[in-house]
Parts: C-alpha cells; sequence; structure tokens
C-alpha cells in the first residue's frame, strides 16, 4: 500500500516553513438566449460564480459563454506560482493541490468549469507569498458533502453568501468524530436498485443508499442521486458497517470501493467481492476491470511476502525477523527491549493483511530513532515505547493511547487520529498540528520547539504547556485558557479566535499578535 503523506502537507504559518465525486449530473439551464445574458438567467452555482467573480455577463449568449469563460480563470488559478514566505513552502503546497487539480479536473468529469472554479479558487485564496499557509487536505467525502449542502441552501436561497474553505474545513474537522451508525446490524449485502429499476422508491432508494454508505464514500451525500440515477448500488455490511461498495453504470459495474475509497478492494474482502460477482453474473466495465487487475496483483504481493517470512515469524509476530525483512534495524537491549530504527507499515499492505499480530509486534519497543509512521496501523496504544527520535505521523491510525511516551523529537501530526489525551508526552521537539483531530487533553505537555497549530481543533485549555519555540495559530481554535503558557517565540494568530492579545499580557511574544 503506497502511503503518500509526509508532515510538510500540513504545517500552516509554519517555519519548515514550515470519495469518488464523479460523474455527478450537471445543472441543466435553458441555454437558447438572444443577446446579453441577465442574472436572471442563472442559478444555483452558476449565480454564485456569477457574482462573486463578477464575470462578464454582457458578454454571454449562453450559458455556454459562462462556462468557457469559467475554464479560463480556472486556467489562471493553476498557472499561478503558490511559492510562500518559506523556501519550501511551494513545493508543499504543490504536493496537496495536485490531488485536488487531478480530481476536481480530471477523476470528476461532472463538474462545471463554474464548480471547479468555485472550489480552486476557495482551497487556493490564502496561499499567499508572504505567509505558509496550506490548502486543507482533500477528502472526496467531505467535498461532496460540502457540495451538497451548499446546492441546497443556493436552490433555497439564491443569494445565499457563504466562505466555501471555511465549510469545508468545519467539516473535514468534524468527519473523525463520526461514526457509520446505518441502524443495520447484520452482515450482508444489500442491492439498491437504480432509478430506472425502482421510479416509484427512488427518493427512498437515495436516503438509503445515504445511511448504507461509509463517511469517506461520496454516496453518504451529493453522490446518492445521481449515481442511483445511473445504475445500481450494491453494499456489503459486517455486523452493520458498511465495508465494500459497488456502484453500476447501467449494467456494469464502474467501480468497487473499500473504506478507504482508494481503488483497492481490502484483500480480505477480495475473495468475497469475487465469489458476489460470480455468483450473480455481474458484469465488469473496463475500469472496474483495472481496478479488480490491481487489488489481485495488491494480493499477489501479500502473498508472496508471506512465503518469503518463515510461518512462525508470522504466527509469533517476532520483531527480530519481521522488522528486517522490511528494512528496520532492530536492536535488543539488556531487558529484552528493542530499539528500531523507524516504523512503518510495509509498503504494499499492511501488517494486518500478512496476518501479522501488530500489537504483539510492538509490545516490546522503547524507542524508535528516526519517524514512526502509524497511518493506518492496527495497534491501538503505543505501549512501552518512550521516544521518538523523528517525525510522528498519526494520522489515519487507530492508536488512542500514547502510553509511556515522553518525547517526539521532531514534526506530529495528530490529524484524523483517535487521540484524545496527550497522557505523558511532555515534549514536541518542532512543529505539531492539532487541526482536524480528537485531541482534547494536552496532559502533560510543556514544550514545543516549533510551530504549533489549533485551527479547527477541540483543545480548550494549554494546561502544562509553556514554551512554543515559533509560531502559535489560534485562528478558528476553541482554545480559552492558555494555562501556564509563558513563552512565544514567533507570532500569535487570532483571526475568528476565543482569545484576545488581552489574555496575552503575562505571556512574552517575540514576534506580532496578528489579529486578520
Amino acid at each position: 500500500m503506497e502511503i503518500n503523506f509526509s508532515a510538510n502537507q500540513y504545517f500552516p504559518k509554519a517555519n519548515l516553513k514550515n470519495n469518488q465525486y464523479q460523474n455527478l449530473s450537471p445543472l441543466k439551464y435553458d441555454t437558447v438566449s438572444f443577446g446579453a445574458m441577465k442574472k436572471s438567467q442563472f442559478k444555483g452555482f452558476d449565480l454564485h460564480v456569477v457574482e462573486k467573480f463578477k464575470a462578464p455577463i454582457c458578454n454571454f449568449n449562453e450559458n455556454s459563454d459562462l462556462q468557457n469563460w469559467a475554464k479560463e480563470e480556472v486556467q489562471k488559478v493553476l498557472d499561478k506560482d503558490f511559492a510562500g514566505k518559506s523556501k519550501r513552502t511551494g513545493a508543499r503546497r504543490n504536493s496537496v493541490l495536485k490531488d485536488w487539480y487531478k480530481y476536481v479536473l480530471k477523476e470528476n468529469e461532472a463538474y462545471t468549469p463554474t464548480m471547479q472554479l468555485l472550489i480552486l479558487s476557495s482551497v487556493t485564496k490564502g496561499l499567499k507569498a508572504d505567509n505558509d499557509s496550506l490548502p486543507p487536505v482533500l477528502n472526496k467525502g467531505v467535498l461532496a458533502e460540502t457540495m451538497y449542502d451548499l446546492q441546497e441552501k443556493l436552490e433555497k436561497n439564491p443569494k445565499y453568501d457563504f466562505n466555501f474553505d471555511k465549510l469545508y474545513r468545519t467539516k473535514l474537522a468534524n468527519l473523525y468524530l463520526q461514526d457509520d451508525n446505518t441502524g443495520e446490524t447484520g452482515t450482508k449485502w444489500v442491492r439498491i436498485p437504480s432509478l430506472k429499476n425502482d421510479f416509484l422508491n427512488f427518493g427512498k432508494n437515495v436516503k438509503k443508499l445515504q445511511a448504507l454508505s461509509h463517511k469517506n464514500w461520496c454516496t453518504k451525500t451529493f453522490n446518492a442521486k445521481p449515481y442511483l440515477k445511473q445504475g445500481d448500488f450494491h453494499v456489503y455490511l459486517e455486523n452493520g458497517k458498511p465495508k465494500i461498495g459497488i456502484r453500476f453504470v447501467k449494467n456494469q459495474i464502474q467501480e468497487i470501493q473499500g473504506e478507504l475509497n482508494n481503488c483497492i478492494i481490502p484483500v480480505e474482502y477480495l475473495s468475497m467481492v469475487q465469489e458476489y460477482i460470480d455468483k450473480n453474473n455481474l458484469k465488469l466495465n473496463e475500469n472496474a476491470k483495472e481496478e479488480f487487475k490491481n487489488s489481485v496483483e495488491h494480493k499477489d504481493a501479500i502473498e508472496k511476502i508471506k512465503q518469503e517470512i518463515s510461518p512462525d515469524a508470522l504466527k509469533n509476530s517476532d520483531p527480530e525477523i519481521i522488522f528486517p525483512y522490511f528494512g528496520i534495524e532492530v536492536e535488543k537491549d539488556d531487558d529484552g527491549m528493542y530499539i528500531i530504527s523507524h516504523y512503518e507499515q510495509p509498503k504494499k499492505c499492511t501488517f494486518k493483511d500478512l496476518g501479522i499480530d501488530e500489537k504483539k509486534l510492538f509490545s516490546k519497543v522503547k524507542e524508535i530513532r528516526k519517524n514512526a509512521d502509524f497511518i493506518y496501523s492496527n495497534l491501538t496504544s503505543l505501549d512501552k515505547l518512550q521516544k521518538i527520535g523523528g517525525n510522528a505521523y498519526f494520522h489515519y491510525s487507530n492508536i488512542a493511547d500514547l502510553g509511556e511516551l515522553k518525547e517526539i523529537e521532531k514534526d506530529v501530526i495528530f490529524s484524523f487520529s483517535s487521540i484524545k489525551s496527550l497522557g505523558k508526552l511532555e515534549k514536541i521537539g518542532r512543529n505539531v498540528i492539532f487541526e482536524e483531530s480528537k485531541v482534547e487533553d494536552l496532559g502533560a505537555l510543556e514544550y514545543i520547539g516549533g510551530v504549533v497549530e489549533f485551527r479547527n481543533s477541540l483543545i480548550k485549555s494549554l494546561k502544562n504547556l509553556k514554551i512554543i519555540k515559533m509560531n502559535a495559530d489560534f485562528d478558528q481554535s476553541n482554545v480559552v485558557d492558555l494555562g501556564k503558557l509563558e513563552y512565544v517565540g514567533s507570532n500569535v494568530y487570532l483571526m475568528d479566535s476565543k482569545l484576545s492579545p488581552k489574555d496575552f499580557e503575562n505571556v512574552q511574544i517575540k514576534g506580532e499578535i496578528v489579529l486578520d
């Protein structure tokens, strides 16, 4: 499994410095017009774009003219140089924007140019040459939900004004605080018929698909209706939880997605999906065939690894054999504890895919010398681990307990993690981001050696935190209590904050307090 996340994508203002939403039916308009168009001839997202971007509608004879104009405006966004205050900011921005551009402009052919302009101009608006802010990470399900909500509001109130970036970021922050309660408890396949196959119950079926979809799937909101217009949708529930979604276009499968919505069928469900397809004589189109081929290759790679590692080592989750196989250096101290060079999932799978008990594998690790990457890890606790000598990535992991961890020497990402308290952690050597995380309690934390980002976090009190060596960003945060804070080594950002400059009267600030 390729993991393409890095700390560099997640640190706005840092002195580093620092599912699928496609095939939406375009909105329909009357396109026959004689002479200049009027605002009354536009609606929904088109009307919003006309007003927001001051489109020269006096030069438009039909709606396609607006769309062509929007394409030109989108190209202007693409042509911009998004270099920032730091030399490395541009690369970090471009890394995140690459995902947005690919999805919005290429993978999602149903986005109209006006929709593309609205989205891309919004997520790039704050990326200035004199700051190091980053665009939000792309989540297809959240993007679909944002568009869904806005479409409904614009239908009710054509003049509805909104901040797309703020709405998207707020929904992104809430995403991983949600569960997937479908109202079901069984393990079964559920077929939801298309408009053509169940015309009379179409409205009910749309709501059913939304209810049974995983929160990472765009059918959780906006795409349920247009997808059911195209074909049936099959959902596999395991104890009531959505695990597999199969989308049809007409009578052929268009795509098969797992929980991660990453175009790979999870290996543990691959045989079951194949059996279901064969048993029901389902047909795959070229796109689905390619997905299935990639998933089979993914499974074959896992089987190859299993053949190369001894069965006993796999069964016993032996760290002295498993870690070196994946290029992780291991030292054993006199107490039988392990010091490892770094930690990450295997490149093309996870430890879970290999049948390895990751908890047992990790249980005697006391130190990680370099980076610790827990993305998609099945661990729930760091157990006896005391120190991480590099960066720590907790997003998209199951870790909820930091165990005995006291120090992380470099950058930390808590976004989209399950961690609520930092427990015994006392020191973070560089930058840390709490945005879109569940962290509520800073625990024993006293020192942050870089930038800290509290935007859209649940943290209300800084508790024992005394020193922040660089920027402290409280924009759109819930912090109301500075606790024991004594020192901030650079700027303090308070835009849309619950704090005011007066709250920092007893804090030494080396930079400025920025209010906007």
